[in-house]
């Protein structure tokens, strides 16, 4: 089996071919010898100690001694001499040079892959110094095509690993080299693709690989390409199966698709074809040698563009989006701060009247400012507790917390102290046989019932005024649901507002007049959905509204964490 051993190139020296010397021990008689043959050759003489720096200097080495004395082991120098024809990359001539006087003897030292054998008596004859010098001249020549491949296989190597592919024309446009990664990219072509062709065969593989037809618009762009060698090409190349960005020849062929790339937001597609964009690129070779078109992989590049366009289109969403949530913070501050002056107004003017006349009120007169006062503050705190859900619920602070209440009880309680607020409205509870204990979050369901029931009230004349609210169980698909609804007969609501109902900070077309914020509705909607129901509206312009809101009596454990 050959083996290779790593050339180590010493920086701070030339390097020269070298006559290693190996078992001249003693007095280096043999090694000064050979010093003294080598004036006028560029070489030097090593005497390597033991077989590791041998193996080492051997690989630059044009040729190579081995002594061998009388009476060593000539197994141990034949195992060597097997091992430096076993190891590639050496070139020079091993020869043995022994005191053994039986020319047999020597021959068999010669048949253990020795090149060559000689008795050193031969050192001191006159015919020596002319076999040293041929087998010396051919050794260093061998040693130079050994590295001239070497440097050959060195740029094939950094050819392989390179991340672009190319192809070099001579200065007729002939094919001189092309690279296997831009074989391997137009693999269907791969025939054309050969040394001594004309630039116009990189077209034919390229429109044989795209199955382009001459009506296409690229076809005469690609034509154009190669017919000048100049400039630049873009083009996408799509495959089934997914890519290493440097591909190798076990990779299978990609089919391509030729088209230039000149928008911001070239699509990347990661569906059924992954497409790898790459730019072909001509340059003239020094003195007019001929032509370099390098294939550079630009993926990265387009992904990056890709990136950049659409977060320029999420900043400018996120502008939007930050300039209407200036809007609607400016018109909420406006909102609030009326509905907050109104109900302040009512209270600070009912008390200043007590203050100022309270010992010539009468008692009715009393009970009714005092009652206006209450209102108000329930009016206050109602928009307080309203607007403080809604922030939390938009902050995914809001948690649901299951408890076991009587739900007809608290409807009725809310009923009572609306009925108590309003202005002579009359509110029917009717209730179809529900179980009266279930497993929801009392204050949430108190801020539902409370804002379909105020609402219910404030668009509900006072004269003839009735408002209904309806508790019922519902079965469906095996499961139990819990329903409440709360009906009115008054203004209702336009079919064109219907769609934005739920909408925060919306507010129908015939509210005006009406004290609102336009948060109740959208809160309802999020603290119904939060206990995984759901809630409709059905309306009649001047006839009446019914709000329907749809709970799940059976809950799961994490339900009752919160959602």
């Amino acid at each position: 089996m050959l083996q290779k051993i790593e050339q180590i190139v010493d920086l701070r020296k030339k390097d020269v071919p070298l006559i290693t010397i190996y078992g001249d021990d003693g007095d280096y008689e043999f090694t000064q010898f050979i010093w003294g043959l080598i004036p006028g050759f560029d070489v030097a003489v090593v005497s390597p100690k033991n077989t590791e720096d041998l193996i080492m200097h051997a690989y630059n080495s044009a040729l190579i001694f081995i002594l061998i004395g009388e009476g060593q082991d000539e197994q141990i120098y034949s195992e060597l001499a097997q091992k430096l024809a076993q190891t590639e990359g050496i070139v020079a001539d091993v020869i043995a040079m022994t005191a053994h006087p039986d020319i047999r003897a020597r021959l068999h030292i010669l048949s253990n892959r020795f090149d060559a054998i000689y008795n050193l008596k031969i050192v001191g004859r006159q015919e020596f110094p002319k076999i040293f010098n041929h087998k010396l001249s051919k050794g260093m020549m061998r040693l130079a095509s050994r590295k001239q491949e070497d440097e050959y296989r060195a740029f094939l190597g950094y050819l392989s690993v390179s991340a672009d592919a190319f192809i070099v024309f001579d200065s007729l446009k002939r094919i001189f080299y092309v690279s296997p990664q831009y074989q391997l990219l137009f693999s269907k072509g791969r025939e054309m693709l050969v040394r001594g062709q004309h630039a116009q065969k990189m077209f034919d593989a390229m429109i044989l690989e795209t199955g382009l037809q001459p009506q296409n618009e690229e076809f005469d762009r690609i034509f154009n390409f190669w017919n000048k060698l100049s400039g630049e090409l873009e083009i996408c190349l799509e495959s089934t199966e997914l890519q290493d960005s440097h591909p190798t020849l076990e990779d299978s062929p990609p089919q391509l698709q030729n088209h230039e790339i000149q928008s911001s937001d070239a699509q990347l597609d990661h569906g059924d074809g992954v497409k790898n964009y790459y730019r072909l690129t001509a340059t003239n070779l020094t003195d007019g040698e001929g032509i370099l078109v390098s294939l550079t992989n630009i993926t990265s590049y387009k992904q990056q563009e890709h990136q950049l366009a659409r977060q320029q289109q999420q900043l400018s969403r996120a502008l939007a989006a930050e300039q209407e949530a200036s809007s609607l913070q400016k018109q909420f501050i406006s909102m609030v701060s009326h509905e907050f002056r109104n109900p302040l107004a009512i209270i600070d003017g009912n008390a200043q009247l007590i203050e100022k006349f309270g010992e010539k009120i009468t008692g009715g007169e009393l009970k009714q400012r005092l009652k206006t006062i209450r209102a108000a503050v329930s009016r206050t705190i109602g928009m307080m507790e309203t607007l403080l859900s809604s922030n939390l619920l938009r902050t995914g602070k809001l948690d649901l917390n299951r408890e076991i209440f009587n739900l007809p009880d608290l409807i009725r309680d809310i009923c009572e102290e609306q009925a108590n607020l309003s202005s002579g409205h009359m509110i029917l509870v009717q209730n179809e046989s529900v179980h009266e204990d279930v497993c929801l979050d009392k204050k949430f369901m108190t801020i539902i019932i409370t804002n379909l029931l105020s609402n219910a009230l404030k668009f509900t004349p006072t004269q003839g005024g009735q408002v209904v609210i309806k508790l019922s169980e519902k079965q469906q698909n095996d499961q139990l649901f819990i329903e409440i609804a709360v009906q009115d007969n008054g203004r209702g609501i336009p079919s064109s507002d219907m769609a934005h109902i739920f909408q925060k900070f919306f507010r129908a077309s015939n509210a005006t007049g009406i004290a609102g914020s336009g948060v109740g509705l959208s809160l309802v909607r999020d603290l119904v959905h939060l206990h995984k129901g759901e809630i409709f509206v059905e309306s009649q312009l001047n006839q009446g509204t019914i709000f329907t809101a749809i709970f799940p009596r059976n809950y799961s454990a994490s339900e009752s964490r919160g959602a």
